[in-house]
């Protein structure tokens, strides 16, 4: 953060317990909120810009999301602002509309299709599909139909490669 002599510090977040959280990912969205992704406190979202203003009081303006899982590995913003967070061991969640309160969450897992509840990452396709990397291989979902399609990967080198990542990324050349 820049102060009044234009020096740069760092500054540490908690929320209103003083709750420090373990992040795992980040994500901004297309309404400038910072989404954080942590271990053990499931996901929270801030505007920075409310947080810079808020002098050292700024643990009011952090939002905990309740969702399945309190471990979220990955956050993922798509083309359409919808937001994919991993929830380490449930699957995943799509959160869509307006995060001031109106926003929507829905969950899908193994009972979806999904091919493992150990969802990594996400990311998209040229078509706009999902791509989502598991713990036991690869799933596609088209987010209009929300229909999930399954890929086994049979090399275990690439069965590893899941499992170790947090990121899918898709070659369009």
């Amino acid at each position: 953060i820049k102060d009044k002599n234009g020096k740069y510090s760092f500054r540490s977040f908690a929320d209103n317990d003083n709750q420090r959280y373990s992040v795992k990912s980040l994500c901004l969205d297309g309404r400038g909120n910072i989404w954080v992704g942590t271990e053990q406190n499931g996901a929270v979202y801030f505007n920075p810009d409310e947080l810079l203003g808020l002098g050292d009081d700024y643990q009011t303006a952090i939002h905990k999301v309740n969702l399945a899982s309190d471990n979220i590995s990955n956050i993922f913003l798509d083309s359409r602002n919808n937001l994919w967070l991993a929830e380490l061991g449930s699957g995943f969640c799509i959160v869509s509309g307006d995060v001031s309160g109106n926003y929507k969450i829905t969950h899908y897992g193994m009972e979806n299709g999904l091919m493992s509840s150990m969802v990594n990452g996400f990311t998209e396709g040229a078509d706009g599909s999902i791509w989502i990397s598991t713990s036991n291989g690869l799933s596609r979902m088209d987010p209009q139909s929300g229909t999930i399609t399954n890929h086994t990967l049979s090399s275990e080198v690439l069965r590893n490669l899941c499992n170790n990542r947090h990121t899918v990324v898709i070659d369009f050349q």
